[in-house]
């Protein structure tokens, strides 16, 4: 069977560019929103755990926290922005993959980072 990940098309460098950066800059933004959410999300639990502790029998179970701290992947699109800024061609080509990944902004790990990043957006 013929999968959409095993097409190769050629892409003008430019064209891939001005996706990746684009997606590169909502990656930031969304990942800052979250750093500031879980940042008041922890001093609430904080809060909350210290008058539990004042008054708690057990006090170890009060300590846990339920956050998740946000993660970026930065790096990744720097990564693939400076590889195609530094090659010569003005076309390259690529993969299914690469093209949801670097076009579509669609990475193994992008459903992961949406959660994440919403459930502290919702805090927000």
């Amino acid at each position: 069977m013929y999968q959409v990940n095993d097409w190769k098309i050629k892409v003008r460098v430019e064209d891939l560019l001005i996706k990746l950066v684009a997606n590169r800059k909502q990656h930031v933004e969304d990942y800052e929103e979250a750093v500031e959410a879980y940042r008041k999300e922890s001093i609430n639990q904080m809060k909350a755990r210290v008058e539990l502790l004042e008054t708690a029998t057990n006090p170890e179970k009060f300590l846990k926290f339920n956050l998740n701290c946000p993660v970026t992947y930065q790096k990744i699109y720097d990564r693939v922005i400076k590889m195609l800024k530094m090659t010569s061609d003005d076309v390259v080509e690529i993969n299914g993959t690469q093209f949801a990944e670097w076009t579509e902004d669609e990475w193994g790990w992008s459903e992961s980072f949406l959660n994440n990043t919403l459930s502290y957006k919702a805090m927000g």
